[in-house]
């Protein structure tokens, strides 16, 4: 069986259409497939995404404005739908937030056939 490039881009546009937020937290623990939620999050972060396509592929941009999650060590970053299911969760080393920083998340999702 071939799953087509057009079945492809139509599995990226319902993905494209259900991912609408992101989140940061605090949480250190490693990732893990059966994850349901970031380690420990920091709800003022809960900001809405800008997803654009390109074939076979999401690109979602997350801001944080310079106003947002100031004095966080933010060591956690996990993408979401408007019901809070996770789909992707990223561990890393804590960086402390600023108020004199604003930061942009870009997360490229390839759907691969």
């Amino acid at each position: 069986m071939t799953f087509t490039n057009n079945g492809t881009n139509a599995i990226r546009d319902l993905f494209n259409t259900a991912l609408t937020d992101a989140e940061l937290g605090t949480g250190t623990t490693a990732s893990l497939a059966s994850d349901t939620a970031l380690g420990t999050r920091v709800a003022a972060t809960d900001l809405s995404t800008t997803n654009t396509t390109s074939d076979k592929q999401v690109n979602m941009d997350y801001n944080l404005p310079s106003t947002t999650g100031n004095g966080s060590a933010l060591s956690e970053f996990g993408t979401f739908n408007a019901s809070d299911v996770i789909f992707s969760r990223h561990v890393f080393a804590a960086l402390t937030k600023a108020s004199t920083e604003q930061w942009q998340i870009s997360v490229v999702y390839k759907i691969n056939n």
